[in-house]
């Protein structure tokens, strides 16, 4: 079954659901291809990342985090979706966990006092996310058309 069609399935089968007001707060199938998605994406996953390992391993791993995100997108497209808004993350650095639970040392330290290895990581992100969503999904003969929207800093 199709991605369209999925949706359509899923749709009918809550809209027999007895409660008029689930049915009738569903987004008709037609909509999904309307709808503007947005991604958020990163911060969680960097901060996380940060409480597991040091800033050099969780680099590496930026780039899993990125290709989950093109797969995501990718599959949305599959299912129907034309536009998308994707945001990149904010300096890590600088939130009260990273100041508070990480110990200052001298040096690792920018001028307003976050972390700079943590907004590193998060530049990273950045740069990488930037990378695959202009670089892969807009060159993909696919994604030609889209309308995709970024925040990069």
């Amino acid at each position: 079954m199709n991605g369209g069609a999925r949706h359509r399935s899923r749709w009918f089968l809550l809209n027999q659901l007895p409660s008029s007001y689930i049915r009738n707060s569903l987004p008709r199938p037609d909509d999904f291809s309307k709808a503007l998605y947005t991604f958020d994406i990163g911060q969680n996953d960097l901060q996380s990342g940060l409480k597991l390992m040091t800033e050099e391993p969780l680099k590496e791993s930026v780039s899993g985090i990125t290709n989950r995100l093109v797969q995501a997108v990718e599959t949305l497209y599959q299912h129907g979706a034309r536009a998308y808004w994707i945001h990149n993350t904010a300096p890590i650095g600088c939130l009260p966990h990273s100041i508070i639970y990480y110990p200052l040392k001298h040096g690792n330290t920018d001028k307003n006092g976050c972390i700079i290895s943590h907004n590193e990581v998060a530049q990273e992100f950045n740069r990488l996310l930037k990378y695959r969503v202009v670089s892969q999904l807009s060159c993909d003969s696919l994604m030609q058309s889209l309308p995709m929207l970024t925040s990069t800093q």
